[in-house]
């Protein structure tokens, strides 16, 4: 299906809700590049030193915490005994993963605008409810679509874009 074709749907569907039984999301063309590689322990903390100040949040061997996007150089981010995290800035985010005794997985995504009248990548927002001990209410995700040769849109990947601070519970 063209991304022309589903804005149309998108449109109708919220027009008359009967139509298609459900709200189609609205769906915004850019690019998403993704590259990820494996580090050891001290690789990892040089290569997260470069996000003082990113959002995001951190799962350690005892606690998760959560980082607000700060103005400036911001503090560094605690590694130690990091299981996993995921953080962002402007058009980057980052997640990491343990996978092993001192390895780790580290993806990275970096967005650019698409200008393109028939894209190839498009993504939604989504906003997912936190735990309840956690000083935020909801972390946004962006997830992303790639068309494929045969016109479909396949799940390509989901990114970390920050905190929405409304409360909703």
């Amino acid at each position: 299906m063209s991304f022309n074709h589903y804005q149309t749907m998108q449109k109708r569907s919220i027009a008359d809700p009967e139509l298609l039984g459900t709200h189609l999301p609205q769906l915004h063309s850019a690019d998403c590049v993704v590259s990820t590689e494996r580090l050891q322990y001290s690789d990892l903390h040089a290569r997260l030193s470069e996000l003082k100040g990113a959002a995001g949040w951190a799962q350690y061997a005892d606690k998760v915490m959560t980082f607000e996007a700060a103005q400036g150089e911001g503090e560094a981010l605690p590694t130690a005994q990091l299981i996993e995290g995921e953080w962002y800035t402007g058009t980057r985010s980052v997640r990491v993963r343990l996978t092993g005794p001192d390895q780790y997985l580290l993806t990275e995504m970096t967005t650019h605008p698409d200008n393109e009248a028939q894209p190839t990548m498009v993504y939604r927002d989504l906003s997912v409810f936190c735990r309840t001990d956690l000083p935020v209410y909801k972390a946004v995700y962006r997830l992303w679509y790639r068309r494929n040769e045969a016109h479909q849109w396949l799940a390509h990947c989901q990114q970390f874009i920050g905190w929405c601070k409304e409360e909703v519970r």
